[in-house]
């Protein structure tokens, strides 16, 4: 399955990752509550205390741009945070509606771009399910 995350370049996310910035997340996450459901809440069976070395993204780039809007493009961009493109094995990933969990150990990255270049790579990105890299 293939996987869209944000990330830095340490591999962090932009909510728990070590270049999280707490206000940026509390901004994204409070202009768009409806779209951003813990997981536990989004995922079936989602233990968060079982699950440490999962992380998270997105099973389609639509997803992706839903939870991360826009207007947040150019802040993320200023803190390092790139999309990242993941291959993962069906039986090591978990998708809800909106986002999915993935064990990391078990994922291969594609490709990493900065977020900035979202709109122009998104038709060059899948060609019949498969990711141009």
């Amino acid at each position: 399955m293939i996987i869209y995350r944000l990330e830095s370049e340490d591999g962090g996310g932009p909510y728990n990752g070590p270049k999280a910035d707490r206000d940026l997340s509390y901004a994204i996450f409070s202009s768009n509550v409806f779209h951003q459901p813990p997981p536990w809440e989004d995922i079936k069976d989602w233990s968060p205390s079982g699950n440490k070395s999962w992380r998270y993204g997105f099973s389609s780039v639509e997803l992706l741009k839903r939870w991360f809007e826009p207007i947040f493009y150019k802040a993320l961009d200023r803190a390092g945070f790139l999309v990242a493109i993941y291959d993962v094995p069906d039986e090591a990933t978990k998708c809800g509606r909106w986002q999915c969990a993935f064990k990391f150990e078990s994922a291969k990255r594609l490709k990493r771009f900065p977020l900035a270049e979202l709109e122009n790579k998104l038709s060059t990105l899948v060609d019949n399910g498969k990711v141009q890299v």
